[in-house]
């Protein structure tokens, strides 16, 4: 991750003294770092999804390549079959330079389960289910494309349906995070159709 400056802290939260830290920090020094993606992270939040419509994570202009997605997902149709999770049939897009790079088969199959989550909670170095409250139709999931990166040279989209015909209300909040040289377009989230022509 090229950086000009840098700071690192380390915070003891414990409530133990701590008579020895051991640290390696490594890293090199070159003279320019303009052929480098910079770390780019964006948060955005639909309180309710709109019906027909996909929730776009990111829309991404320029060059670079994306490296995960965080998903904070809550069914807002209590009433719904299967516990009001019918918003986990909506499948992810990820669409790098106007092709599919990308496409699940349900949501839960993107963060790599499956059968609407139904061995729960579970943790891995890049996916995991963080919060399965069947209850309350809520779900809290993250993946990370460090091993398998989606490049893009000009646009990339990246979008998950809720439903799936982008039919059941839901309240999503993400966060995309990608790697990308600068400068960047401005961040958009709504595509106009004007742009894909």
């Amino acid at each position: 991750m090229p950086f000009s400056k840098a700071l690192i802290k380390i915070v003891n939260l414990s409530e133990l003294d701590i008579d020895l830290l051991y640290y390696m920090i490594g890293y090199i020094t070159v003279d320019n770092t303009d052929d480098r993606g910079r770390f780019h992270a964006m948060w955005r939040r639909e309180r309710t999804t709109k019906i027909g419509e996909p929730y776009t994570i990111l829309i991404a202009r320029g060059r670079g390549h994306y490296v995960g997605t965080l998903l904070a997902m809550e069914g807002l149709d209590k009433g719904a079959r299967f516990g009001g999770l019918t918003f986990l049939e909506g499948n992810m897009e990820i669409i790098s330079d106007g092709e599919l790079a990308y496409g699940s088969t349900g949501t839960e199959d993107y963060f790599l389960s499956g059968w609407y989550f139904i061995k729960g909670v579970f943790n891995a170095p890049f996916h995991g289910l963080l919060i399965k409250d069947s209850e309350n139709f809520k779900i809290l999931a993250y993946r990370f494309h460090i091993l398998d990166p989606i490049p893009f040279e000009k646009e990339l989209i990246v979008r998950i349906h809720h439903g799936e015909f982008d039919e059941v209300l839901t309240d999503y909040s993400s966060t995309a995070y990608w790697y990308q040289l600068e400068p960047h377009y401005e961040f958009i989230t709504k595509i106009n159709p004007l742009d894909l022509l």
